[in-house]
């Protein structure tokens, strides 16, 4: 060894392969173990001799151990797989080598010399592993039989199956049926525009629908392509990438197109919004989350009688006058509209006016940071209704006005108001009053209420919420960030709301006691409300009797909270949140970040 070491790591690296051929193994060791010792570079081919000769003197564990050493340094050398692969197979591990193999595939550069090798020896043992008498399941059915198997795959897995064998490839490949549907949203790495056009030339015409996401390169002819070639195609989504532009000169190529949507990271004018719906007669829905705008009045000219989902977002980059959607255009055009989005709209301008009413088929409305002018006039149709966000919403100022407003949601089963700062209980009065078999009735078949964060609603005005009959049917109510909800509230939603479900008090100041009169609510409750007298002080209110509803004698099935959100309610005991979650309730329970340099805390 003494002798080795007074050459350099090549010189010792020569010759223990001069020793190598001539069969003298065990010198070669010591050569090469020295020519690691001194190696100042890269290993790799040194332990590749090493392993090689660590396989002639029959010791296979220091001749994976070196083998793997190789992989471990250079990830994209194909040496180390072959080597490992070959050490494991004289160790009758085919598996584990199998499993080696495919791995360098995907680590292996495929333009590597070698690559091919790598693939025959992945064959090689796949093959010897397969049973004898195994045989392709796809070439033992009838072809119409493996088509509708293969059709109960997702597009991903399809894509895959094409790897199995080429006769999968060609079979595959050649049944257009599965390619009608071009499905890249959970796609994880860019796809290239190669693979769209494969697709596209699989499907023969046949294409209905496409979603595209992480497309390799954002090219506006991959659109043209697709629009044009597939002149079947109905539905279109665009998740990211392709500019508003690109969709512009696309979309008239697609005479059949009915859907259209873009996702929040595709930016398109306004006035290509105009022009691709005034241009689409066909077009049922149609989302544009994310629009900007000059400021310039949108022009509608075209009747939209087939859309039936509208949305129209405000994008990050805008410097909009909300006017410039032209509403009071726009509204008449699409008669038809069941679902209605107008979102995110400029704050800094003088409202417009809503007027709906016209709009009879009209189910869902939601209106999101977007100033109003006036009492919006809605459609007794609304089934589901947003009004969140909102910084302007006038009351009408006489009855006069307020028959001429003609708002009567009797069908109105879901209310959002979140984040309202003009909110109040006259506004509330307002929305939910309507005219049943000739009385007036406030809430009608509300079942779901949301007023999370609403400034106007506390205090004598959260008290007075309490006295709507509507309350006995809410399923799903929200108080979040008021401040003025505490337990005395609980109790009354303990008593009142026997449908309550799903309950969101998230930064109030709820404490435990009202969380376990809420979750046992089949307990009496005046010894609910001597509980809390002894626990809480006596914050409740003899007095307050009044507020149980009286005209409402129609029993309600009682059933119990299954979801409970405490975000932020610091007063709220872990004891209570466990008894809750024992009796089967969902509980959402985490403490807000505390001040500077205070340790965070968080349960559930």
């Amino acid at each position: 060894m003494d002798l080795y070491r007074s050459l350099s790591s090549s010189e010792a690296q020569k010759l223990g392969q001069q020793y190598y051929r001539r069969k003298d193994y065990k010198e070669a060791l010591k050569a090469f173990t020295v020519s690691l010792e001194l190696a100042e570079d890269s290993q790799v081919l040194v332990l590749d001799n090493r392993a090689a000769t660590h396989e002639k003197l029959d010791d296979l564990t220091a001749a994976l151990r070196d083998a793997r050493r190789m992989i471990q340094l250079e990830k994209a050398c194909i040496n180390g797989y072959l080597r490992v692969g070959k050490i494991l197979l004289n160790m009758e591990k085919p598996e584990v080598a199998l499993n080696v193999y495919q791995y360098g595939l995907r680590n292996v550069p495929s333009d590597d010399p070698h690559y091919e090798l790598l693939r025959a020896m992945e064959r090689k043992v796949a093959s010897r592993l397969k049973p004898k008498n195994a045989k392709d399941p796809l070439s033992m059915l009838p072809l119409e039989l493996a088509e509708l198997i293969m059709k109960e795959l997702d597009f991903k897995n399809i894509v895959r199956c094409l790897r199995v064998s080429k006769g999968w490839n060609m079979l595959l490949s050649s049944l257009p049926s599965l390619w009608s549907h071009l499905d890249l949203s959970i796609a994880r790495k860019p796809v290239r525009l190669s693979a769209i056009r494969a697709c596209i030339r699989r499907s023969k015409d046949t294409m209905i629908s496409a979603t595209l996401n992480r497309v390799a390169v954002q090219d506006s002819n991959i659109l043209k392509t697709l629009t044009s070639a597939c002149r079947k195609l109905e539905y279109l989504d665009i998740r990211s990438g392709f500019s508003g532009a690109s969709v512009v000169e696309a979309v008239p190529l697609a005479r059949n197109l009915h859907t259209l949507i873009l996702g929040n990271d595709t930016e398109i004018t306004l006035d290509s919004v105009t022009q691709i719906l005034n241009n689409s007669k066909s077009m049922v829905r149609a989302e544009f989350p994310s629009v900007y705008s000059s400021g310039t009045y949108a022009r509608w000219s075209s009747m939209m009688g087939n859309l039936q989902v509208l949305r129209l977002g405000g994008g990050p980059r805008q410097n909009p006058q909300s006017r410039a959607l032209n509403l009071s255009e726009l509204l008449p055009l699409i008669p038809n509209v069941t679902t209605l989005y107008l979102t995110n709209w400029a704050k800094k301008t003088t409202g417009f006016p809503f007027d709906g009413l016209h709009l009879t088929r009209l189910t869902s409305l939601v209106l999101t940071a977007i100033p109003l002018l006036g009492f919006p006039r809605l459609p007794p149709s609304l089934v589901n209704l947003t009004l969140s966000d909102m910084w302007s919403l006038h009351l009408p100022s006489n009855d006069m006005e307020r028959d001429l407003n003609g708002t009567s949601l009797v069908n109105l089963k879901s209310l959002v108001c979140d984040d309202s700062k003009v909110l109040g209980i006259d506004t509330l009065n307002e929305l939910l009053r309507v005219r049943i078999e000739g009385r007036c009735v406030v809430g009608g078949n509300l079942t779901s209420l949301s007023l999370s964060r609403c400034e106007l609603i506390h205090g004598p005005g959260l008290e007075y919420f309490f006295t709507y009959p509507f309350i006995s049917h809410l399923s799903h109510l929200s108080l979040a960030g008021n401040q003025d909800f505490g337990d005395k509230y609980c109790f009354y939603l303990a008593d009142l709301a026997p449908c309550l479900q799903s309950l969101d008090i998230s930064h109030t100041r709820v404490t435990g006691v009202g969380i376990k009169a809420l979750v046992l609510k089949h307990t009496d409750q005046d010894s609910l409300q001597k509980h809390y007298v002894v626990n809480a002080g006596g914050d409740v209110d003899d007095n307050e009797e009044g507020l149980v509803n009286e005209e409402d004698d129609e029993e309600v099935e009682r059933k119990r909270i299954e979801y409970l959100n405490l975000d932020g309610c610091v007063s709220v005991g872990l004891d209570a949140v466990q008894m809750a979650r024992k009796m089967g309730v969902v509980v959402s329970f985490r403490f807000p970040e505390n001040s500077r340099g205070a340790k965070r805390v968080r349960y559930g």
